[in-house]
């Protein structure tokens, strides 16, 4: 909203680059959106699938600091999001617990689990996306949203980002749900379960392509 004197506040009204910026923050959201359904769906409607980092990581003190409380969110209990706030500023020191943790969109390994919880550089341009993670052991359904204009365009057509990590017994492992959506009355979930053996060690983030009839 803003008063008939005011400079209009609509993507395109802002400039190519904020356009951009906006287009890319959108269709990375909805290449993800049946991940946040697959969230609302497990949670039976109650609570919120976006926290601070402190609800999903127990006994770390770090994940109280007023700095990662504002400038860090979880969506669900595997993907860290760390936006860039602040004006003209194009890296900034993101906190990560301690886990195995990759860039969500690039696969590239940010913190093994075998690190201490630390503060690390993340950086982004515009018009580039907004920095966002995965943690190792799980699965997120990507799709291709180029185009769409609907939900019921994305059909069920999938890539799965799988992020494996590294147990006990040396088995890397990485689960998640598929959420089949082509209606808003479906609701099933399907367990998704991948295991690889100790000898293949040089894979850890993985991306197939899935379609569910």
């Amino acid at each position: 909203r803003r008063c008939v004197q005011e400079t209009a506040q609509e993507p395109y009204a802002l400039g190519p680059i904020v356009l951009e910026t906006n287009k890319n923050a959108a269709g990375l959201r909805y290449s993800i959106v049946k991940y946040y359904y697959s969230l609302y769906i497990r949670k039976g409607g109650y609570g919120t699938i976006f926290k601070p980092l402190f609800f999903e990581i127990d006994g770390d003190e770090e994940t109280l600091q007023n700095k990662v409380i504002e400038e860090e969110i979880l969506i669900g209990e595997h993907i860290l999001v760390t936006p860039i706030l602040y004006q003209g500023v194009e890296t900034v020191k993101a906190y990560f617990p301690r886990d195995t943790w990759y860039s969500l969109v690039t696969g590239e390994l940010v913190q093994s689990k075998h690190e201490a919880g630390t503060y690390r550089d993340v950086t982004s341009k515009l018009p580039d996306h907004v920095p966002i993670f995965v943690r190792g052991g799980h699965i997120v359904p990507f799709q291709n949203a180029r185009g769409v204009t609907r939900l019921k365009q994305l059909g069920n057509n999938f890539k799965l980002i799988i992020a494996l990590n590294e147990e006990e017994n040396g088995v890397r492992r990485s689960s998640g749900f598929l959420l089949s959506l082509q209606d808003y009355n479906n609701k099933q979930l399907s367990l998704i379960h991948i295991s690889e053996p100790t000898r293949l060690l040089s894979i850890s983030y993985a991306v197939f392509c899935l379609k569910k009839k």
